[in-house]
């Protein structure tokens, strides 16, 4: 056997670099004698430098010395010295193979300790139990040759270097320039890249460049912009985030400014990234296992990099369940992250009151509706959601799943856009957008004396829908709910705490917009206070069950409403319409304050209904005769949600 068959190759992970270790001659070198690197010959330089050699061997580690040899015959007979740390994982590797431990003492009758080489620290994990090992060596006692094989290719399967391999770019070959190798172009540099690392359209080429020279001056390796730190890591996520192609070369331009970075504080940055964008944007799945290696062979310091590190860890683990962020992250959520601070967010009910939450990590719609109706004491959280709400206009529900920071990185790029042409004033950022805690399904037997919480949110909701028109009342119903109102909210009439004028002067909290002009304000408060002074002695709670059982004789009852355009399927019906969804079934109604109704359906009738993107189709009539009606709208998710909501609630009241 030649001298040259005899190098065995291992990993430095001080180094991030394999070196290769001869047992016949004790030598142990950074570059495979004879010429044959595995890495790819004639790598070009993203940078252009070359390396110089006298650089590259300046850390070739000194021959072991020390150590006594194997006995010949031992089970730990190699035929030389292994390099320090081999025995352990030899003894791992017999178990999984034999599922007979090595012993690893020297007493009397036992194998000796395998010699050790003092200068080299060599990277080779603990092997997996003889449960989960792979059974690739068979059933006999694995050779030498089996085990380092075995070591070796389990050692290195999930690095940066070897996906690098077997997914980077080729650079094409230089005659009068010698290229940089794979190692080298994986480790830290201050200078800019002409190409990307991956292999993706050439149109995507200056976009990885500038998501390179974004993390250069995100760290301090490039000479800094005007922008803020929080505003270049939004820029770096707004890359990755809205073209995917980019998402695993930022992330491995991340890692290679984290390999061998000579400045702490370029380091740092360089995983305050790193934990960013582990909370936000999701690897793919050829990438991801590296890249949840390469945070694992970091979490062990005891430094601001190993709590770096296993925050991205965490991130990253959550990450995998939520799926990836659609929108930007705002900049209050990165400055927050970057920080490690708590992100503060309000979610408001629609009595213009709000609770405020503080949490680390995005959360989904349905632990922040937990959060909130435990702070509510809700006895079930279960039919309420967080709805997006515009102003006062409803957008939209929020699925269970979804992750509540997404739509409030959209808010920011449209408060963003709309102040660059002046269609808002500064002062109106981050105003106009809300998130509304109510139920997402309203039943007429839901109230629950024993929840006096869950009917106080029902009783804010009704006197919502009463006030803006939604559900429509007669003059004389009007004035006896909000007397009931003026009872739940100040109590008994008393002059000297309701004095004259108070309720003139906020009559729209009161009365509805379609009477509110039928009387002046002095008029109307002179009504609700004789009214008022009937209902004395009466709870606040008892107050709130009489203005729902008004509410509940309203058509429109706990309908939830879609604004939707028809085309030419109602004549003398506008292209506007509002479709109704509620207990009673689907209507269709005329926009506007009174709402009129066009047409109506009991589910009874409806034979089925189906959404697309930016449709809503369902189907009236029997097996024999059927008409279909579909509207464009880009909630037909939503609505086939609340109608399959409300056919489950029937069902299940019938039972």
């Amino acid at each position: 056997m030649s001298e040259e068959a005899e190098w065995i190759e291992y990993f430095d992970e001080d180094e991030n670099r394999p070196y290769f270790f001869n047992p016949i001659t004790q030598e142990t070198v950074w570059e495979r004698p004879g010429g044959h690197d595995d890495d790819e010959s004639g790598e070009e330089s993203e940078s252009g430098e070359e390396e110089d050699d006298d650089h590259k061997h300046a850390a070739a580690p000194a021959a072991a010395s020390s150590g006594a040899p194997v006995a010949p015959g031992s089970p730990n007979t190699l035929g030389a010295a292994p390099p320090k740390g081999l025995a352990k994982s030899l003894s791992a590797f017999r178990m999984a193979k034999t599922g007979v431990a090595t012993p690893d003492t020297t007493e009397a009758g036992q194998a000796p300790a395998l010699p050790q080489l003092p200068t080299m620290k060599p990277a080779i994990p603990a092997m997996p139990t003889t449960a989960s090992a792979p059974a690739v060596f068979g059933s006999s006692e694995p050779s030498a040759e089996e085990l380092l094989e075995g070591i070796k290719s389990m050692s290195t399967s999930h690095t940066i270097l070897m996906y690098a391999k077997a997914h980077f770019r080729k650079p094409k070959e230089r005659a009068y320039k010698k290229n940089r190798s794979l190692e080298q172009r994986l480790r830290w540099q201050n200078d800019l890249i002409s190409k990307p690392f991956h292999k993706i359209s050439k149109k995507l080429y200056p976009d990885a460049v500038k998501l390179f020279t974004l993390i250069l001056t995100y760290m301090g390796d490039k000479s800094s912009s005007d922008l803020p730190p929080p505003k270049i890591a939004q820029s770096i996520s707004e890359l990755m985030i809205r073209t995917t192609s980019l998402r695993d070369e930022g992330l491995c331009q991340m890692c290679k400014q984290t390999t061998k970075n000579p400045r702490l504080e370029s380091l740092t940055k360089g995983w305050e990234l790193i934990s960013l964008v582990c909370g936000c944007i999701e690897p793919s799945t050829k990438f991801r296992p590296y890249l949840e290696e390469y945070l694992k062979s970091h979490v062990g310091r005891q430094d601001e990099i190993g709590s770096l590190a296993r925050s991205a860890q965490e991130r990253l683990e959550r990450l995998t369940k939520l799926g990836s962020r659609i929108h930007v992250p705002f900049l209050g959520e990165i400055e927050a992250t970057l920080k490690k601070q708590p992100i503060i967010i309000k979610v408001w009910f629609l009595d213009e009151t709000h609770k405020t939450l503080e949490f680390r990590q995005s959360l989904t719609n349905r632990e922040i509706t937990d959060i909130v109706g435990e702070k509510k004491r809700l006895r079930d959280s279960g039919n309420f959601s967080l709805f997006e709400y515009k102003g006062t206009t409803e957008i939209r529900m929020l699925r269970d799943n979804e992750q509540v920071l997404d739509p409030m990185g959209r808010w920011a790029y449209e408060d963003e856009k709309a102040l660059k042409k002046k269609e808002i004033k500064p002062n109106e950022v981050g105003t106009r957008w809300r998130y509304v805690f109510k139920p997402k399904l309203i039943l007429s037997t839901m109230e629950d004396v024993s929840d006096p919480e869950c009917i106080d949110l029902l009783y804010i909701h009704s006197v919502y829908n009463v006030l803006c028109g939604n559900y429509s009342c007669t003059a004389e119903d009007a004035v006896k709910m909000a007397a009931l109102q003026l009872q739940a909210v100040v109590g008994d009439h008393n002059p000297e705490t309701i004095k004259k004028g108070i309720v003139a002067s906020q009559l729209e909290k009161y009365v509805p917009v379609t009477w509110i002009n039928s009387r002046t304000p002095e008029e109307w408060e002179r009504v609700l206070f004789e009214l008022h002074k009937r209902l004395v002695g009466r709870t606040s709670l008892d107050a709130k069950l009489n203005y729902l059982s008004y509410v509940k004789r309203r058509p429109l009852y706990g309908a939830s409403f879609f604004y939707v355009t028809q085309r030419n399927q109602f004549k003398e019906v506008p292209e506007s319409i509002i479709v109704a969804v509620n207990q009673d079934g689907v209507q269709l109604l005329k926009p506007g304050i009174t709402k009129e109704k066009v047409t109506g359906y009991p589910f009874s009738e409806i034979v089925s209904w189906a959404f697309t993107s930016n449709t809503f189709t369902f189907v009236t009539g029997d097996l024999a005769h059927q008409q279909k009606f579909t509207v464009e709208t880009t909630r037909g998710a939503e609505i086939s949600a609340v109608c399959r909501g409300y056919v489950e609630a029937l069902l299940q009241n019938d039972m």
